[in-house]
């Protein structure tokens, strides 16, 4: 099973009294925890250098050897640039190692994250208010199935994002729907969640509020369920968000904040 830890599970396992038992029924259960390259410029961006050192100590130690999976907008570009040259597949590991010049990167990294997205998206979101007039929202149900339907909205979307993030392509209507339809791509859970997003805030009476969502950097992590059979959250309104975008969208991932995790693993308390 694929596992991916929100970057705050690290903490949370380094403070944790049992973390070695912790560690070891991870393997036992057959658990493969990979981190992101978020992940690991997170840890690295740690002010404590001891904590850091415990923390890249835990890191090094969860992932076996695994390099981390690559920024999510890298994933997204390539996987355009996939389906454009017929492959089936893409490289989702970045051989990065931990040394200054990776600190260095990391700086870069973390002090856009969240701003990139909220960059690229604004266009996706003017396009969501542009259609509020003609759709018949009457829950979530029915936003996404307008979403989803042959109107070529998310189509749309995808265009948008693609020019925000300079991604240039030759897809059909065709190719396009599969890239955005694909359990095995990012796309199909950026959009998930972004739209998401968009219909708590404008549509629902309760729960829109900026605490009640999660950041725009917390849902950038949200393109890595393509990949992750296995996703543990801390942040409350987070994990809150993506077991309701799971239950709705019908995706077939283990969600599961921390306390939960440490049951799957077989922790009573």
């Amino acid at each position: 099973m694929n596992g991916y830890f929100d970057t705050n599970i690290y903490n949370r396992i380094l403070d944790d009294p049992h973390k070695e038992s912790i560690i070891k029924k991870i393997k036992k259960k057959g658990i493969i925890p990979i981190p992101s390259a978020i992940n690991l410029c997170e840890i690295l961006s740690t002010s404590d250098e001891n904590r850091k050192n415990d923390l890249v100590n835990i890191y090094n130690t969860i992932r076996n050897n695994y390099f981390p999976l690559k920024p999510y907008t890298w994933l997204l570009k390539e996987s355009v640039e996939a389906v454009e040259k017929g492959m089936e597949e893409i490289e989702v590991n970045y051989p990065i190692e931990v040394n200054k010049d990776t600190e260095d990167l990391c700086r870069k990294i973390t002090s856009n994250k969240g701003i990139e997205l909220e960059k690229y998206i604004q266009g996706a979101r003017k396009y969501v208010q542009e259609k509020i007039k003609e759709m018949k929202i009457a829950d979530e149900k029915s936003f996404f199935a307008y979403a989803d339907g042959e109107n070529d909205f998310s189509i749309s979307l995808f265009d948008d994002l693609c020019q925000a993030m300079g991604i240039k392509h030759n897809l059909n209507r065709k190719q396009i729907l599969g890239i955005l339809q694909s359990h095995s791509m990012p796309w199909l859970y950026i959009l998930d969640a972004f739209l998401y997003l968009f219909y708590r805030r404008p549509f629902k009476s309760e729960g829109y509020g900026k605490r009640s969502n999660p950041e725009v950097a917390d849902l950038e992590q949200s393109g890595y369920l393509f990949w992750a059979d296995l996703f543990v959250i801390k942040d409350d309104a987070f994990f809150s968000f993506m077991k309701e975008l799971k239950q709705l969208r019908g995706y077939e991932k283990e969600i599961m904040n921390y306390s939960e995790f440490k049951k799957h693993l077989g922790f009573t308390n």
